[in-house]
């Protein structure tokens, strides 16, 4: 979206769609946000760590970041409600 309001008004709305799905999990919401929620769900299903790498590069500088070792598997609690694809 060219608009910045626009744009950011709807990353916005996106995000909190995935904040709301992973139960305030600010590091699951923003996986689903830059992988897909249908990757991260697959992984999650599949038993894997959907964060494969990829949230210290996303999350770098935030509290979830390099500085904890907490996968996402573990925060998720076995969350079936994650795996529910639109």
């Amino acid at each position: 979206l060219m608009d910045p309001y626009l744009n950011i008004h709807a990353g916005a709305h996106v995000l909190r769609h995935y904040l709301d799905r992973a139960d305030g999990n600010v590091k699951l919401a923003l996986l689903m946000y830059n992988r897909g929620e249908g990757a991260v769900s697959r992984d999650i299903l599949q038993g894997r760590d959907p964060s494969n790498g990829f949230a210290r590069k996303v999350l770098f500088g935030h509290e979830y970041g390099t500085k904890s070792r907490t996968t996402v598997s573990s925060a998720t609690n076995g969350s079936s409600r994650l795996a529910l694809a639109p």
